[in-house]
């Protein structure tokens, strides 16, 4: 059960980050691309921690 809860977080924290991203970049570029939000979904979370960090660059 542990694992699941873990997982559970995990997942809400990725999909946090996912919207995070394209709220900023929604800010700083105006719309963006459904290919671009596409991409966002698929990123893995090392790379959405990157690019959150970063947009601002």
């Amino acid at each position: 059960m542990a694992r699941g809860i873990d997982y559970k977080f995990k997942r809400l924290r990725e999909v946090e980050r996912q919207v995070t991203l394209k709220d900023q970049l929604k800010v700083k570029f105006g719309d963006i691309s459904n290919n671009l939000e596409e991409q966002i979904t698929n990123a893995s979370i090392e790379k959405l921690k990157e690019l959150t960090l970063n947009i601002f660059m």
